[in-house]
């Protein structure tokens, strides 16, 4: 029989997911999914140049996504159970809540903030009082519902919920730090590069790519695909999926690892 805790083998699996989602994504990125195509728009005609992606990640990487946060999620909920005694490992899962959420009720507080204070009780009552006061240190802030939450259990929580009714929306979102080049009609090559862009900033799809005279031709154009869960509660209207290892992985095993001494199955 393995050694290893549930939680742990859960993380494990997760990453191995992660990995095959990393994998595909830098296979989608290599193939150049994208081109400038020439249009002749407006009254006059004007000629435009925009950035067309080619074609989008494919519907595996999204599910190859799923499967890492659902395993993330499951792993935190093993922990949970293996932190209260046997009896109670039924009816509980890990608490991803809010700061303050351990207070008393507030009146007038909304019916949703009042279950989560219920929830959390209910979750958290029968473990070592270390456990709690790390699990709280670890909460997300108390921002609210209708803002934005970066915290990496906040987000590992809304992607997983939204995964448990539709397929994620993954999308290459822009074109970061593009480069090119074009020859215009006596054969001179003309080249380019960051399109007058900011360090991190890049081109969308349909975006206007300035500056190229209306005789070019043979345009060329590479960069980096950015590869994004569209999600309206971010600023950008995605998250990275480049971050998850930093953001979700890496963060849930020290919270882990800081958890472990208190297993009651050790």
């Amino acid at each position: 029989m393995s050694e290893k805790r549930s939680y742990d083998l859960k993380i494990d699996r997760a990453e191995k997911h992660l990995v095959d989602a990393e994998t595909a994504i830098a296979d989608y990125c290599a193939r150049h999914p994208y081109a400038v195509r020439k249009r002749m728009e407006g009254q006059k005609q004007k000629v435009r140049w925009r950035l067309q992606f080619t074609e989008q990640p494919h519907d595996d990487i999204a599910l190859m996504l799923a499967d890492f946060l659902y395993n993330m999620r499951s792993g935190l909920d093993h922990l949970a159970a293996a932190l209260v005694p046997a009896k109670k490992r039924r009816s509980v899962a890990y608490p991803i809540f809010w700061k303050g959420v351990w207070e008393p009720s507030i009146k007038g507080e909304n019916q949703q903030r009042y279950k989560d204070r219920e929830r959390w009780n209910s979750y958290t009552r029968e473990m070592h009082p270390d456990a709690v006061a790390l699990i709280k240190v670890n909460q997300p802030d108390d921002l609210g519902a209708n803002e934005s939450n970066g915290h990496p259990l906040a987000v590992l929580n809304r992607l997983r919920n939204a995964d448990a009714h539709a397929k994620l929306p993954v999308v290459a979102s822009l074109l970061r730090e593009p480069t090119g080049s074009c020859r215009i009609t006596n054969g001179d090559l003309i080249l380019f590069r960051n399109l007058d862009l900011d360090a991190m900033a890049g081109l969308e799809h349909d975006a206007e790519v300035f500056g190229l005279p209306d005789d070019a031709v043979d345009v060329k154009i590479q960069g980096s695909p950015l590869i994004v869960i569209e999600d309206s509660h971010f600023p950008d209207g995605g998250l990275w999926v480049e971050g998850f290892r930093d953001l979700i992985l890496d963060g849930t095993r020290k919270l882990i690892n800081a958890l472990r001494p208190f297993d009651r199955l050790a």
